[in-house]
């Protein structure tokens, strides 16, 4: 199996198509966590009903906290909620026919980044 590919929440020229539409990873990112905010209510009922007594904008955003590891002792910081887009390919190299992935100097995304991307904001 390939190694994945993991999209920065702000990657802003590689296109992810699914299905006929084609996104921006920041913007399915965005969607996302719009969607875990968009009613922190609901959230926060959902985590506390899972015994999980945390706010989710504070964890979005980092909640003061500690952390014990096997064989250390407590060290402090913050922990947050990150959402990360993975993708994995079937076959690096089926379509190119390459033995090695290659840098193009003319990108063949340039094409699909012509096409209008669907925005979720």
């Amino acid at each position: 199996m390939a190694d994945p590919i993991v999209f920065r929440s702000d990657d802003r020229e590689t296109v992810v198509e699914i299905g006929d539409q084609v996104y921006l990873p920041s913007s399915l990112h965005s969607a996302i966590i719009n969607y875990l905010l968009s009613d922190t209510f609901r959230t926060n009922g959902y985590l506390q009903s899972r015994k999980v007594y945390a706010d989710i904008r504070m964890l979005v955003d980092g909640i003061e906290s500690r952390v014990l590891q096997p064989r250390k002792s407590w060290i402090s910081g913050k922990i947050s909620v990150k959402v990360y887009l993975e993708f994995v390919p079937d076959d690096p190299y089926r379509d190119s026919g390459d033995s090695a992935p290659r840098k193009l100097e003319d990108s063949i995304l340039d094409d699909l980044r012509a096409v209008q991307v669907v925005s979720m904001s």
